[in-house]
């Protein structure tokens, strides 16, 4: 399923924000890549790239984002801010997001347990660096089913 600038503008209207470029990028270039390596690899989690369920997501993500925290204590928690986007999920209850306010390149990840933000990749060229090796690599290939 092609990602077009007619999906973007409907989930940045949608959610009132600006896709970072290279996140735009990825959804008009690489999406399709990624989404033939993950379905290589059943045991990758995906990134989304459908504007309805990146739409959806992240209206759930607002509407419980005091459950969406970010801090490590309880004392410096704060709620899940409406510029990052979450892009992606691993089914465990971690979320890959962008921040939309151009702020901080790349793709982050947020850990549900700790409540805590890593940069997972600086670029989104990186990312597709990342899972072509995965599906290149043996060792990673038995790692994530393919």
């Amino acid at each position: 399923m092609r990602v077009t600038e007619s999906d973007i503008r409907r989930i940045e209207e949608t959610l009132g924000v600006v896709l970072p470029s290279d996140y735009r990028q990825f959804l008009l270039s690489d999406a399709d890549e990624a989404q033939r390596i993950v379905r290589e690899l059943p045991f990758r989690a995906p990134l989304w790239v459908n504007a309805d369920e990146i739409i959806c997501e992240n209206q759930l993500a607002r509407e419980t984002s005091d459950v969406m925290t970010i801090g490590e204590s309880e004392a410096d928690e704060i709620p899940w801010p409406d510029r990052y986007v979450v892009v992606g999920t691993n089914g465990g209850g971690d979320y890959w997001f962008v921040h939309a306010d151009g702020g901080e390149r790349g793709l982050w990840f947020w850990q549900h347990e700790s409540h805590s933000v890593t940069q997972n990749n600086p670029t989104f060229r990186e990312y597709m660096e990342e899972i072509r090796r995965d599906v290149e690599d043996p060792e990673r290939r038995r790692t994530y089913g393919g």
